[in-house]
């Protein structure tokens, strides 16, 4: 009895030994394949990330700077503003870590011509398409005298729907007021489909502004009225 104490203490002990030694070659081999954590790029912007400049002013970009797990990382910049033309510019900046993963942050740089500052159409409207009869909120922003940027020419319809695509089908873009009281429209684009847009026959009139919404490349638009909330 006492040796088939000894040998069942025995076998236990060997059993024990050779389950351990299988864990551990397993954890040996699930562990050896996995990969180091890699830190990519943070930026710090300097100034801001949407940036207004009047025409013929000089643009100087104040960059930025990049570090990835505390070191600093060189910065590669494309891109470049014209403050001579009015239009869209976009600067990038690219950093690679030390594992050659790259990373981006780019700044919109919107160059506009002062208008004549006579009619404020700054505020919140109600959008419409009005052969849908469905659109969404329209803000309008003043810029500067006499320009003001709306977040969506098209009147909300593709953004905020229905159809409801998203921001990416919401056309921001310019209105300018003339001295002679009419308005015209520039730099509108619609980033989904990458049409410009622009807004034709502006009509401003108290608290509503209608005009007919065109997608200049696909040749194709709509009447839209806005009334200010």
């Amino acid at each position: 009895m006492k040796k088939n104490n000894i040998m069942y203490k025995y076998l236990t002990y060997i059993g024990l030994v050779l389950i351990t030694t299988v864990l551990i070659s397993s954890c040996k081999k699930d562990t050896k394949d996995i990969s180091k954590v890699t830190y990519y790029a943070t930026f710090d912007m300097k100034g801001d990330a949407y940036t207004v400049v009047e025409k013929g002013v000089p643009y100087v970009d104040p960059g930025v700077t990049a570090t990835a797990d505390g070191a600093e990382l060189p910065v590669v910049i494309e891109g470049s503003v014209n403050p001579d033309v009015p239009a869209v510019y976009y600067i990038n900046y690219s950093a690679v870590n030390s594992d050659g993963y790259s990373a981006t942050v780019q700044r919109k740089v919107r160059v506009i011509e002062y208008g004549f500052d006579g009619t404020d159409i700054s505020g919140t409207y109600d959008g419409i398409r009005v052969n849908k009869d469905a659109g969404g909120t329209v803000t309008i922003t003043k810029i500067g005298p006499g320009v003001y940027e709306i977040d969506d020419i098209l009147g909300g319809y593709y953004w905020q729907g229905p159809p409801s695509y998203g921001p990416n089908y919401a056309a921001d873009g310019i209105f300018t007021e003339n001295a002679d009281g009419t308005w015209t429209s520039s730099q509108g684009f619609v980033p989904g489909w990458g049409d410009p847009t622009e807004a034709q026959d502006i009509v401003v009139d108290g608290g509503t502004i209608a005009y007919y919404a065109l997608m200049i490349d696909a040749q194709f638009g709509f009447d839209v009225l806005l009334v200010k909330q």
